[in-house]
């Protein structure tokens, strides 16, 4: 495999000699990071540069900075750049290109490694999964990565933001979460996101997410749906109840009528249409839901939410860890996830024993298994089945069910009526 392709000493050189003579540029160019420089060389002069950040430098002084790493080898090149004709204009341009190579050098490098574990004998596939994974993650994890910024860039920022909210006129800024009140408290799920919806069993948790997933996809954003617990004939049942409004206990048992059939085949003519690649399988872990992401984004050209059902069934690259790590670890992965991709990530989450007390509304301190899902999520969102009772009675046609803010980082908290039809899978507000 030839890597000549991925060395340009030229861009190298200009960028270094452009810093030679101006100084100040360099305070400008620290995300450049000194082994983005194919030569070792070079990488031990922007490494002395560095250290000069906001202060003037000349080549002599440069090579009394540099001290012990200023081999003979590194004092020539410098003295070659002292001599070279250069020019301090379009360095950000450089400073891009010589980013986009390391990075093509480091997933490379990365690609050999992976070959390797795949030629050898005593590598299982499941530790080649792990090892491609943090092999690409490290290979790709300064791509798009923003640059420092000065405090007057940071507020041109927030007032870019300020204005594309304005043109909201107070209304949605983010995705939609198909509940108009629950858009109206939070403004939507946004960029960068940890949303997690918690609650006991029965009360609606992955039919409320389905549902999220198709108002966001009614609206034209790409949905990834990870299904860790419930088979995809199953959940595609639950999507064709809700699209066409039928029973599901109908469609599971097989009864369903002539009418019901048209509803299925009117309903299911604009769920053939969403945007929504879904996945089930029982060993998801951080490295498989990615790859969803970046599947769902080369299928529809983006990926706009990201939902794992649910966060408890992940699967952890080490298993030996106490659960609790395990499950801090899958939180800030999944937070980590949200960034790197842009979009808000939906994860649902059960909720301890503790919270199956009769009568008592779930509170934070519930969310199963560890205090740090409370701590990495920007929004948690509980619901409540006040009528939660194991007493035999029949269940009513629409239940109602409190959907709890219980936590928004950049907004109030509060609750929402809501009712649920688990019949259809439906909610709606409660009026």
């Amino acid at each position: 495999m030839s890597t000549a392709n991925l060395h340009d000493e030229d861009t190298e050189r200009a960028l270094l000699g452009a810093c030679l003579l101006d100084a100040a540029l360099v305070s400008g160019l620290l995300h450049v990071q000194p082994d983005d420089f194919a030569d070792p060389r070079r990488a031990a002069i922007w490494a002395g540069m560095r250290e000069y950040a906001g202060g003037e430098f000349s080549a002599s002084s440069l090579k009394a900075r540099l001290g012990a790493r200023c081999t003979r080898e590194v004092r020539e090149e410098i003295s070659d750049l002292e001599g070279g004709a250069f020019t301090s204009s379009g360095t950000r341009d450089l400073a891009e290109r010589l980013q986009g190579l390391a990075t093509k050098r480091r997933i490379a490098k990365a690609a050999r490694r992976m070959l390797e574990g795949a030629l050898s004998a005593i590598v299982t596939a499941d530790e080649l999964s792990a090892i491609a994974y943090r092999e690409t993650l490290e290979a790709t994890a300064r791509t798009g990565r923003s640059q420092p910024l000065t405090h007057a860039e940071l507020v041109d920022a927030g007032l870019a933001e300020i204005q594309r909210n304005r043109a909201a006129a107070g209304g949605l800024t983010g995705l939609t979460t198909g509940l108009p009140s629950l858009d109206a408290l939070t403004s939507g799920m946004h960029q960068g996101e940890l949303w997690l919806l918690a609650a006991r069993p029965g009360c609606g948790k992955t039919a409320l997410a389905l549902s999220m997933a198709h108002a966001a996809a009614l609206a034209g954003t790409p949905v990834a749906f990870a299904s860790l617990e419930m088979p995809r004939s199953q959940l595609g049942m639950r999507a064709v109840a809700w699209g066409a409004q039928v029973p599901l206990g109908a469609i599971r048992r097989g009864t369903v009528d002539e009418a019901m059939a048209k509803s299925i085949e009117r309903g299911v003519e604009r769920l053939w249409q969403l945007p929504i690649l879904s996945w089930d399988d029982y060993g998801v872990g951080l490295a498989d839901l990615r790859s969803l992401a970046l599947r769902t984004r080369a299928q529809f050209g983006s990926c706009g939410l990201v939902i794992v059902d649910y966060l408890q069934l992940m699967a952890v690259e080490d298993r030996r860890v106490p659960r609790e790590q395990q499950v801090a670890t899958i939180a800030r992965g999944l937070k980590s996830l949200s960034k790197e991709l842009c979009c808000p990530v939906l994860a649902l989450s059960q909720l301890s024993r503790d919270g199956e007390k009769k009568g008592r509304k779930p509170v934070l301190s519930d969310l199963r298994e560890s205090g740090s899902l409370e701590q990495d999520a920007d929004t948690v969102l509980m619901l409540h089945r006040a009528d939660d009772r194991d007493d035999g009675a029949a269940t009513p046609v629409w239940t109602d069910v409190e959907c709890i803010v219980a936590k928004q980082r950049n907004g109030p908290t509060n609750a929402i009526d809501l009712r649920f039809r688990g019949s259809t899978m439906q909610f709606e507000e409660r009026a």
